[in-house]
């Protein structure tokens, strides 16, 4: 599982994953429109690795809350249910990686 969160972070601290933007206004209708796309999926992929840092954050306050006090077997319940909620966070954010 980490080893894909650590792709996923390798990916978005490289340049961009399309090459260099043209500039000017000699672009055509088709290509400021996919260029729009993109920056669109790229701020979805910037909102998605933001959801799945703070998922993963959240893995270490429920160890706190449990050394707090809280009951195992509600901790365990908590832990499992924001494991899944990382798994699925991880698979949109690689189908969106795979998708741009």
């Amino acid at each position: 599982m980490f080893k894909n969160i650590a792709l996923i972070i390798f990916l978005m601290c490289s340049p961009s994953l399309c090459g260099a933007y043209e500039n000017g206004n000699n672009m055509s209708t088709d290509t400021k429109l996919l260029h729009r796309a993109f920056d669109n999926q790229m701020l979805s992929l910037k909102v998605m690795m933001s959801k799945l840092r703070e998922l993963l954050y959240s893995l270490n306050d429920i160890k706190e809350l449990e050394s707090a006090g809280l009951p195992h077997r509600d901790a365990e319940l908590m832990y499992s249910t924001l494991l899944a909620k990382i798994t699925q966070t991880k698979n949109q954010t690689l189908s969106l990686i795979t998708a741009l």
